[in-house]
């Protein structure tokens, strides 16, 4: 079975597509994953200045706006499932990743509270039958 995806970046309603803020994502996401990972491989006692703060917590807020936008954005494929769900698991800031793929795969690393750990582990559940439907 093949799935489409949809590559114009606005349907005719004007809303951008999830493929298009994917796109979007993608770009903020590497400015972002650099400072993550500036910020990961620094020694302890390493102070960063007021300036990198405000620049690392801007590239988050781009990244999560834009990450909010996707996920409240209707899909019209099942790659599109996939991306959002791709998405969805990077709000979540616990899970660790060395590439927006891993995500694809995720699994809470922590125990959630009694009232949600039961919606996630379904998340994830329904990621990866997905993930099997698709054929990946």
């Amino acid at each position: 079975m093949q799935f489409a995806l949809q590559t114009s970046g606005r349907p005719t309603s004007g809303r951008p597509t999830i493929t298009a803020l994917y796109s979007e994502f993608e770009a903020a996401h590497i400015a972002f994953f650099s400072y993550q990972q500036e910020l990961d491989s620094a020694q302890p006692d390493c102070n960063f200045d007021s300036s990198w703060h405000r620049k690392f917590q801007r590239t988050v807020g781009v990244c999560n706006k834009i990450a909010l936008r996707l996920s409240r954005t209707p899909a019209t494929t099942l790659q599109e499932i996939m991306l959002k769900l791709r998405v969805v698991a990077w709000l979540e800031s616990d899970i660790k990743y060395d590439t927006l793929e891993d995500l694809d795969r995720w699994r809470a690393r922590w125990k959630p509270a009694p009232e949600t750990e039961e919606a996630l582990h379904i998340l994830a559940e329904l990621q990866e039958d997905l993930h099997r439907v698709a054929g990946r």
